[in-house]
């Protein structure tokens, strides 16, 4: 049975029962758009784009009495977005999205590449666009309850100045991955144009640039960050004394980030200065989505906790810090037992954090210097020359957000056309 469903599916032959499919019924063993059910759909896309929760828009669905796939009147934040996850309303359908892990207790499991997925675009009708559908996806994964959030947002990059090829980070938006942000990155220079500093940097043969992390750095500049939150301490802080919110940029190809002054209107905005009884206060950001981004880019392990020292840059009156994540430095928590000598039945644990070193730094000082030369060669003195730090962000194609918002009105229209 299972073998030959899965020749159906080779075949374009989907199984597509509409039992619990809200919108949709069979004609003629072909999907087509029920009416009713279709109006409630593209309401709860009108509204999650608009901003909504899910939660918001399962009360209002209750309060109208519109029935769920199944029938019911009651809805919940999982029916919504269960609808705002399924391909199949804007046209597409993909089968073997799971599978029947035993044919004798009929266990089913999410299929993460265990076996073969079947996807064919536009197959039937659909009730909202690809636009809107993929839009809603990418808002899936933000956080909704934060103030920064922006509906329209897009991934944009600097083009020119010393931040070329950096991404502007709006921290509550999570729909975007790895690959999508080095793509967005490479956008901004030509294919064929190289940087060649060959015969242009001072080297030694055989000489290293020591490593920062062979130095004590209490006192210095860093971020601190873990898979969850990133802080930085009051040394950064004062390195901007004149910036009261800052935006985060990450270059995913040079792997660094940039922290420069903005307004605080730009979506993107994190509050700088925090003074608690007359100190200044270390900049706390929590931003899980942003940090498990850095964690997966650089291949680092959820447990470890990194500090970066951060390169300071100025010109005039105004400041930037640049950290590189190629640079970090390795912590650990770990704990050890404390013996009491006078009762050793009497033991505690006590934790400390301990800092790690890759094992193939053991044979050197640092970098060579030529090699040293390269990996900065891109936000070094040379480029500074076309200084511009305040360079906005430029839409990158196949990026831009093509679903147009529904105003308030708009949706209170919806809304009525279903009381009527």
């Amino acid at each position: 049975m299972l073998w030959s469903i899965e020749k159906r599916f080779s075949k374009g032959q989907f199984l597509c029962p509409t039992s619990s499919l809200l919108g949709y019924t069979k004609v003629d063993k072909k999907l087509a758009i029920e009416p009713e059910g279709a109006k409630t759909v593209k309401l709860i896309y009108s509204m999650f784009l608009a901003g909504y929760s899910a939660n918001y828009i399962a009360d209002t669905l209750t309060e109208l009495g519109r029935t769920t796939g199944r029938g019911k009147t009651k809805w919940s934040s999982v029916s919504v977005r269960n609808i705002l996850k399924n391909e199949r309303y804007c046209g597409d359908i993909v089968a073997q999205k799971t599978f029947t892990k035993s044919y004798i207790t009929h266990d089913h499991e999410v299929n993460k590449g265990q076996k073969q997925v079947y996807y064919s675009a536009d197959h039937h009708e659909s009730i909202i666009s690809r636009d809107d559908y993929i839009q809603s996806l990418l808002l899936l994964s933000s956080n909704r309850n934060s103030n920064r959030l922006d509906v329209g947002y897009t991934l944009t990059v600097i083009k020119e100045g010393m931040l070329k090829g950096f991404v502007p980070i709006n921290r509550a938006h999570g729909g975007y991955r790895v690959p999508h942000f080095v793509k967005v990155s490479k956008s901004a220079f030509n294919e064929d144009s190289e940087n060649n500093i060959a015969g242009t940097v001072f080297n030694l043969p055989g000489y290293e640039v020591a490593r920062i992390q062979e130095f004590a750095n209490g006192d210095k500049a860093k971020m601190t960050l873990s898979n969850k939150w990133l802080r930085f301490n009051t040394s950064c802080i004062r390195n901007m004394p004149n910036a009261e919110y800052v935006e985060m940029l990450l270059h995913p190809i040079d792997r660094l980030i940039a922290v420069r002054p903005c307004s605080e209107n730009n979506p993107n905005a994190i509050l700088w200065k925090k003074v608690y009884k007359n100190r200044m206060q270390s900049t706390h950001v929590s931003s899980a989505t942003f940090a498990n981004l850095l964690y997966k880019l650089m291949g680092w392990k959820d447990e470890w906790q990194i500090e970066i020292v951060a390169n300071c840059k100025n010109r005039d009156q105004d400041s930037i810090l640049l950290f590189d994540l190629k640079e970090p430095i390795f912590k650990v928590k770990k704990t050890k037992k404390i013996t009491d000598e006078s009762d050793s039945a009497n033991e505690e644990i006590e934790s400390y954090t301990a800092r790690l070193l890759p094992g193939e730094w053991r044979d050197s000082f640092g970098k060579q210097m030529v090699e040293h030369a390269y990996s900065n060669m891109n936000h070094d003195e040379h480029n500074e020359r076309d200084w511009n730090i305040s360079a906005e962000g430029i839409a990158v194609e196949g990026f831009e957000v093509k679903v147009k918002i529904k105003s308030e009105e708009d949706i209170r229209r919806q809304i009525e056309e279903l009381q009527n």
